[in-house]
């Protein structure tokens, strides 16, 4: 009897709420949260190309404000491209866009008081947290507001070949590139103190990883698990003792540990153009050669690596 009751009385109001208070409008699925007047995104239909999420949504007569994305709604969309998220939504699951391997723009409206993207990147509201890039990004220029990369924000993104890490990042989070296949070097900037467990786990295409910082980073487990061991590593001459009798021996062959003079240069070389050298002591590939005086054990002829951003 209980049960025609509760049948009957959702025939009489006219719900379609499942069990579970979702309900689906095209391509999105949305659950009521509690209160009932506001629903999360749950789930997106695996078709969809592009979606473009909308601040309220209206189902039986009763409208709902859409403040939240779960996590890994967007699980494995693998040919959506592009996703637009509206000023409502105050809460983004971690990971919510994995396996997207065609995303390349995520957009977030300009008036998210949580929220905010750059160049189809998300971001949170300061900008100082990289929270996702899309899954089909090849090369990214990360700006110098961010401080921290945040759990699993390129994990997946087996396009990326090409990513500049600016000099104002403290911290890789949990799985923040595990997967980047394609990335063949890394540049850590001295600016890193720590890098979260299996951050460059599977980066298996590795061949050289160069950290910039005095003081060895602090790893989390499993940091470069996947990674060949013969991938070298170039750190600061004066620290190389330091890296080899640090965790960072675990990962890497005390052999391929290798120290080098290093210099940052920041200088104007045309209108709104601006660099940074860095300079090694092995035969690499750069912008000119040039010769220092000699620093430790560091040979004094050094190869510089000239990066431009130009905003002319």
């Amino acid at each position: 009897m209980k049960r025609v009751i509760f049948i009957l009385f959702a025939v009489m109001f006219g719900g379609t709420l499942t069990a579970q208070n979702q309900f689906t409008i095209g391509d999105l699925t949305y659950e009521v949260l509690n209160g009932g007047n506001s629903v999360e995104v749950h789930d997106c239909d695996t078709s969809a190309t592009s979606v473009d999420i909308p601040s309220t949504v209206t189902n039986n007569g009763t409208k709902y404000r859409v403040t939240s994305i779960v996590l890994r709604a967007f699980s494995n969309c693998s040919i959506l491209t592009s996703v637009t998220i509206p000023n409502s939504v105050t809460y983004i699951g971690f990971s919510a866009f994995y396996g997207c391997s065609s995303l390349t723009t995520i957009n977030v409206d300009s008036d998210n008081n949580n929220y905010s993207s750059i160049d189809g990147i998300l971001y949170n509201h300061a900008q100082d947290t990289l929270i996702q890039c899309p899954g089909a990004k090849s090369s990214v220029t990360i700006p110098n507001s961010v401080t921290y990369i945040g759990d699993l924000a390129f994990s997946g993104c087996s396009s990326l070949t090409s990513i500049t890490i600016p000099n104002n990042v403290t911290s890789i989070g949990y799985n923040a590139f595990s997967g980047c296949s394609n990335l063949t070097s890394v540049i850590i900037p001295n600016s890193v103190t720590y890098i979260g467990r299996d951050a460059f786990s599977d980066c298996s295409s590795l061949t050289s990883i160069i950290s910039l910082a005095y003081t060895p980073p602090i790893l989390d487990v499993k940091c470069f698990d996947g990674v060949n061991s013969d991938c070298s590593l170039i750190v600061p001459c004066k620290s190389m003792t330091a890296y080899q009798t640090s965790d960072w021996n675990n990962w890497f062959n005390a052999d391929n540990i290798t120290g080098s003079y290093y210099t940052e240069i920041s200088a104007t070389i045309n209108e709104g153009e601006t660099y940074t050298e860095y300079g090694f002591n092995e035969n690499r590939t750069g912008t000119y050669t040039r010769t220092v005086e000699n620093s430790g054990d560091c040979d004094s002829t050094i190869v510089l690596h000239l990066y431009v951003n130009a905003s002319l």
